[in-house]
C-alpha cells in the first residue's frame, strides 16, 4: 500500500466533476495506492512539462489526473477532463524552492505576467508596492527568483492580489501579509525545522493514509480546506501554553478550523476534549468536520455539544432535576409581568426582563442584599434604592415560582451546574475545552466553561469575533476571571470568501469593536487570496419580483453546474410559506428549510433564518428583503429599554447581516423591496 500525498489544489479541481466522476476519482486513488503499476491507470511522464517528474494518470476514458512522482513518492496535484487536465500541467512548474526548500506548484512566468497584466494596465505612475524590500528577503519568504521580476512591478492591490492567488498557499499567505503592512518571519527551511521527521514536504501537502477521509473530502470538497494549516495556525493548534488563550479574526480567517485541530490535536494525546458552542446547528457541523478530520479513536474522544446541554446533564448528573423553561423568552416576560402586576411594582416587562438577564442571572445574584450591592453598569436607566427594592420584590417572587415547578432558563441552569463543579459535587470529566463562537455566550455560560476547565486552564481555548454577535450581551473576560494576557491570536488571512465578497461585507461593519476582555479595538480587516464575480446588490418593486428574480439566477447557477446544496437564501425572518420557495418549486427546485436537525433529504437549497446562517457555508447565497422595514428588525429594537440597549441591538442587527453575507465563498446577491436597509448605505451605489 503506498502512501500517498495530496496538494492544497487537488480536492477543489475536484469540485468541477460530477459526483459519478469523483467516484471514478475515488476509484483512481485507491488502485494508485494498490499498485503504482496498475494497468488501468496508464502512468505516463507529461513531456510537454517544464518539470521531468510531472506524470499524468488516466481516471477514466475522460478524465486525467496531474501528479508529482519521484521514485515511489506520488503527489495528486490535479484533477479533470483530458483537455484541461493537461493544459493545467502545461502552465505549470514544481520544484524545490533553494530557500525553503518546499516543494512548490507555481504557474509559469509569462502565464503569471499576462494574468496580472490583464487585471490592470501598468499605472507607471504608482510607486511599486514591494519596492521597500529587499531581494534577498522576498526570496526567503519563497517567491520563485523566476517570479521575482514581476513581483517587482506590480504596482495596484488587484495585480498583487492576482499575482499572490498564482503563488503555493503558505507564499501567498506571506505576500498578503506583506502587502498589508505586515512583515512576515521567512520560516525556516524544511531541513532546520524542529520536529520534522520525516520532514514534510510542503505546507500545502497533506498526506491521507484513511480511504474514509478521502471518500468524505471527495464528496464535499468545499470542505477540503479543513485538512490544511497555514504554518502561523498550525503552531496554534500543537503550541504550548500556559493558560486560557484566545483566537479571534474575521469571518473566514479560519479560526474554528484551528480550534479543530486543537481538539484533534489534544484528543491524539489521549486527552478527553469539550468542544462546544451555542448553537445546536453549529455543534452539528462541528461534529459532522471533526469525523472528517480525525481518526476514529480521535473523535471518540472529543465530546460536540452546546453549552446548554452540556449545562443539563451535568445538572442531571449532580441531582439537579431543573427542567428547561419551554418558549423561554415568552415564558420569562409573562412570569414577571405576572408577578409586577400582582405586586404592584410599575416597571414594564422589558426592562424587567433586560434586569433579569443582565444584572440577575449574569451576576447569579440569589438574595436582597447581593442585589443591593451588586454594579448595574451598562444599564442605561439608574435605580434608587426604593427602586431597586421593588424590583427584587418581582425577581424573588419570579425565582421561587420557577424552584417550585422545578424549571429554570437556560442562565440559570448554567449558574446551577457551576455550583456543583465549584462545590466539588461533580468533577468535570474534561481534559481539555474548545469554545467556538465565543462572543454570543454570556457571563453565566462562561464561569461554568471556566469551573469545567478549572484543573486545566492552560488548555481552555476560547474562539470567536466580537464583529460576528448576533445576541444581545457582552462580557469581559478579565472580568470573569479568564486571563488571556499574552496569549490573544488574531487571523488575518480569509479563506472562505472571495475577495469581492470580503470586501463588500467589511464594509458593513463598524471600524472597532469590542475584544470581550473589556476594551475597545480596531478592527483589522483580513484579507483573502480567493477571486472571483462581483457581488449583486439589487433592488425591486416588491416581494414577488424579488422571489422571482432571484428563482431565475438560481435556476442559472444550477445551469452552470452548481448542486442545489451549494446554495442558500437567507431572511431576517421568513415567512412561514416565502414567494421565492414558490417559485422555485414551480421550476422544479427543492428547498429545505435549515433547522436544528440535519437535512437528510436530496440535495436541496437551503433557506433559513440569518441567525442559522451561523457556521455554515455555500458556494452561492442570497439574502433576501435587506430593506428598511426588515433590517433592523423592529421587534428587536422594541426589546430595548434604554439609549445604550438600543445601541446594542443595533450593533448585533447590523453583525446579523454581516454574518450572513460571510457565508458565500464564490456569489453573493443581496436584494430589497422598495428601500434598502440603512446598513446598505453607501453599498448600493459602489
Amino acid at each position: 500500500m503506498h502512501e500517498l500525498q495530496f496538494s492544497r489544489d487537488f480536492f477543489p479541481s475536484t469540485a468541477k466533476l460530477s459526483v459519478e466522476e469523483r467516484g471514478r476519482v475515488l476509484s483512481f486513488i485507491d488502485k494508485l495506492q494498490e499498485n503504482l503499476a496498475h494497468p488501468s491507470i496508464s502512468l505516463e511522464r507529461i513531456t510537454e512539462s517544464r518539470s521531468d517528474d510531472l506524470w499524468s494518470g488516466r481516471i477514466s476514458r475522460e478524465l486525467r489526473a496531474i501528479l508529482f512522482r519521484q521514485g515511489d513518492q506520488v503527489m495528486l496535484l490535479h484533477a479533470g477532463h483530458h483537455d484541461d487536465a493537461y493544459a493545467w500541467a502545461k502552465q505549470r512548474r514544481i520544484e524545490r524552492n533553494p530557500k525553503t526548500k518546499e516543494l512548490q506548484i507555481v504557474q509559469l512566468e509569462n502565464v503569471v505576467r499576462e494574468v496580472v497584466r490583464e487585471v490592470a494596465p501598468a499605472e507607471h505612475s504608482a510607486p511599486p508596492l514591494f519596492r521597500a524590500h529587499a531581494d534577498e528577503y522576498l526570496l526567503s519568504l519563497g517567491v520563485p527568483a523566476t517570479h521575482l521580476p514581476i513581483l517587482r512591478e506590480i504596482r495596484t492591490e488587484d495585480q498583487a492580489l492576482k499575482f499572490i492567488e498564482a503563488m503555493p498557499g503558505s507564499l501567498g499567505n506571506y505576500l498578503l501579509e506583506l502587502l498589508y503592512g505586515g512583515f512576515p518571519t521567512p520560516p525556516a527551511p524544511l531541513a532546520e525545522r524542529k520536529g520534522a521527521e520525516p520532514a514534510p514536504t510542503s505546507a500545502d501537502v497533506v498526506v491521507l493514509r484513511d480511504a474514509h477521509q478521502i471518500q468524505a473530502l471527495l464528496a464535499a470538497p468545499m470542505r477540503q480546506w479543513i485538512a490544511f494549516l497555514h504554518p502561523s495556525q498550525q503552531r496554534l493548534a500543537t503550541r504550548t501554553l500556559n493558560g486560557p488563550a484566545k483566537v479571534t479574526g474575521a469571518a473566514g480567517t479560519g479560526k474554528t478550523v484551528v480550534g479543530m485541530h486543537r481538539a484533534r490535536h489534544w484528543a491524539a494525546e489521549g486527552r478527553r476534549v469539550l468542544f462546544t458552542s451555542y448553537v445546536t446547528t453549529l455543534c452539528n457541523n462541528l461534529r459532522r468536520n471533526l469525523g472528517l478530520l480525525c481518526t476514529p479513536e480521535e473523535f471518540a474522544r472529543i465530546q460536540v455539544a452546546t453549552v446548554h446541554s452540556e449545562a443539563l446533564r451535568l445538572c442531571k448528573q449532580g441531582g439537579v432535576n431543573l427542567r428547561p423553561l419551554s418558549d423561554e423568552a415568552k415564558a420569562l416576560s409573562d412570569l414577571l409581568t405576572r408577578a409586577a402586576e400582582r405586586l404592584g411594582v410599575a416597571f414594564d416587562a422589558s426592562f424587567l426582563v433586560a434586569e433579569w438577564r443582565s444584572v440577575i442571572r449574569t451576576q447569579d445574584l440569589r438574595s436582597w442584599d447581593e442585589y443591593r450591592a451588586a454594579s448595574r453598569s451598562g444599564r442605561g436607566r439608574s435605580l434608587s434604592v426604593a427602586e431597586r427594592k421593588a424590583c427584587w420584590s418581582v425577581f424573588e417572587a419570579v425565582q421561587n415560582e420557577l424552584r417550585s415547578r422545578g424549571e429554570t432558563d437556560w442562565m440559570g441552569l448554567s449558574n446551577e451546574a457551576r455550583r456543583l463543579l465549584e462545590s466539588g459535587k461533580l468533577s468535570s470529566p474534561y481534559d481539555a475545552i474548545v469554545v467556538d463562537e465565543l462572543q454570543d455566550l454570556q457571563s453565566p455560560e462562561l464561569r461554568l466553561l471556566k469551573a469545567l476547565a478549572a484543573r486545566c486552564p492552560e488548555r481552555l481555548l476560547l474562539i470567536g469575533d466580537a464583529g460576528q454577535r448576533i445576541y444581545p450581551g457582552g462580557f469581559s473576560l478579565k472580568q470573569l476571571g479568564i486571563d488571556v494576557r499574552g496569549r490573544s491570536f488574531t487571523l488575518k488571512v480569509h479563506y472562505r470568501s472571495t475577495e469581492q465578497i470580503r470586501r463588500l461585507a467589511d464594509r458593513v461593519l463598524a471600524d472597532n469593536a469590542d475584544d470581550m476582555d473589556g476594551e475597545r479595538e480596531k478592527r483589522g480587516h483580513a484579507r483573502s487570496l480567493l477571486s472571483g464575480p462581483k457581488p449583486v446588490l439589487r433592488g425591486f418593486g416588491d416581494d414577488a419580483e424579488e422571489a422571482h428574480t432571484v428563482a431565475t439566477a438560481i435556476r442559472d447557477l444550477l445551469a452552470e453546474g452548481l448542486a442545489p446544496d451549494e446554495i442558500a437564501i437567507f431572511f431576517r425572518s421568513p415567512k412561514p410559506k416565502e414567494p421565492v420557495e414558490d417559485e422555485l418549486a414551480s421550476l422544479g427546485i427543492p428547498t429545505y428549510r435549515l433547522g436544528r436537525d440535519e437535512h437528510d433529504g436530496p440535495p436541496a437549497v437551503a433557506l433559513g433564518t440569518m441567525h442559522r446562517a451561523k457556521g455554515l457555508e455555500f458556494k452561492a447565497c442570497f439574502v433576501m428583503r435587506v430593506s428598511a422595514t426588515a433590517l433592523p428588525s423592529r421587534s428587536a429594537l422594541q426589546a430595548a429599554t434604554d439609549e445604550e440597549e438600543r445601541e446594542a441591538a443595533l450593533a448585533c442587527e447590523r453583525q446579523l447581516l454581516y454574518v450572513a453575507m460571510t457565508r458565500a465563498r464564490d456569489r453573493l446577491w443581496v436584494t430589497w423591496s422598495e428601500r434598502p436597509s440603512d446598513f446598505l448605505s453607501g453599498l448600493t451605489s459602489a
